[in-house]
């Protein structure tokens, strides 16, 4: 069975993290991280900024020891806003956003949970690409954007744990959505996207699914954002950054 299992995965051509992507294909995605180091100035006003929120499905909660079989992301144009208390959002099919939605190949047997949460089976990602074809076209999806999480911290530590072989990282600004709730209240308890979505009146979507998560968060990053300027002005991304690094001190 053991046998079976490293024929149909590849298990018996890989190494960590994964089979490595052929030269050109290494070299594609080094440059595509590369243009976007230093490419966004904390002077750039939000409403010209490309958001782009995603999440992914993964074997498990170790970065070091899971891999991921889901990626999925939300392109929320400049200048979208969106409405707590309208249960809407970026995501709610206008036509307005761009969407990534890939299945992964990760070259081992799908754990009985990952497979119970995320309702991905061997079967669904056997004849799937592996990492760094998707992670290849992901960065052109991301591109020149901002990326958002509820908690980014996660998804792109997985992500960077395939890029580090490349000596590469994604260079691009975060924001997580977890940080983002904590500003905007601090004494809340939970901070679980369940909760919030619940709280806003979002519509549900397909929990636990990588474009399903990634659209309820955009939505939800949607009403913040627009909760956040009756607070207090926020124009650019650098003072949306000095207000979210002040939540870490």
């Amino acid at each position: 069975m053991i046998e079976t299992f490293r024929h149909l995965f590849g298990l018996e051509r890989t190494g960590f993290p994964g089979r490595m992507p052929e030269p050109a294909l290494s070299a594609r995605l080094v440059e595509k991280c590369r243009r976007n180091r230093g490419r966004h100035s904390p002077f750039r006003l939000l409403r010209d900024i490309t958001f782009v929120v995603f999440d992914t499905e993964t074997t498990g909660l170790s970065v070091p020891d899971d891999d991921v079989i889901a990626l999925g992301g939300v392109a929320l144009p400049p200048g979208v806003e969106g409405a707590c208390d309208e249960g809407a959002g970026y995501a709610e099919g206008k036509g307005k956003e761009r969407v990534f939605d890939r299945l992964v190949n990760p070259h081992r047997p799908i754990p009985a949970l990952a497979r119970e949460i995320t309702g991905i089976n061997d079967d669904m990602v056997l004849s799937q690409p592996t990492i760094y074809p998707v992670l290849d076209d992901f960065l052109d999806f991301i591109d020149g954007a901002v990326l958002v999480a509820h908690g980014i911290a996660f998804d792109v530590g997985f992500l960077d744990k395939y890029l580090r072989p490349l000596r590469t990282k994604l260079y691009h600004p975060v924001i997580d959505t977890i940080t983002l709730s904590r500003v905007l209240e601090p004494f809340r308890a939970d901070h679980s996207l369940d909760a919030l979505v619940a709280d806003c009146q979002i519509t549900p979507r397909r929990r636990h699914t990588a474009l399903g998560d990634a659209q309820m968060t955009a939505d939800l990053f949607s009403a913040m954002l627009a909760r956040l300027q009756k607070l207090r002005p926020v124009n650019t991304l650098g003072e949306l950054q000095r207000i979210l690094a002040q939540q870490h001190l």
